[in-house]
């Protein structure tokens, strides 16, 4: 494992330089994208896209996060990560899901989306810790992932 910051270009190419150049790469992003600023996401995907050039294959990221009313709960933790951290996500926040995909595809990736509840007949947790299927849908209804390749 290397340490790195992912919007130094210079990091990601030396935490890759082990990676096999014949073999296309899988980068995931998770919880990232909603604590950056859209300069920050730009840097980010230019970054990501280099890596792209160099090694081909996919960027996953569930990280669309766009504006929407919120369960009060997730209100609250936005409100905590913000006196924690100084980060704003409802700031940082795609305005729609079109807005999204618009970014992205301005930055030269094709994009395909997946809905979170194509797989709720698969998830096993929620029934573990007592959340009700209601409950799940609430939270990923609206909810996509974006795999995205270069154009």
């Amino acid at each position: 494992m290397k340490a790195g910051n992912v919007l130094n270009f210079n990091d990601l190419k030396s935490a890759t330089k082990t990676f096999n150049k014949n073999k296309p790469i899988t980068i995931i992003t998770e919880g990232l994208l909603r604590y950056l600023d859209s300069r920050e996401k730009t840097i980010v995907a230019e970054n990501i896209k280099k890596l792209l050039k160099i090694y081909g294959g996919v960027w996953l990221t569930p990280d669309i996060i766009y504006k929407r009313n919120l369960r009060p709960d997730f209100v609250a933790n936005n409100k905590r990560v913000a006196k924690l951290t100084g980060i704003n996500i409802e700031k940082n926040k795609f305005k729609s899901l079109t807005e999204a995909r618009i970014f992205f595809k301005n930055l030269g990736f094709t994009i395909k989306s997946y809905n979170f509840m194509t797989m709720l007949s698969q998830l096993k947790s929620p029934k573990k810790i007592n959340v009700t299927q209601k409950e799940v849908i609430n939270t990923i209804n609206k909810r996509v992932v974006f795999v995205m390749t270069l154009k």
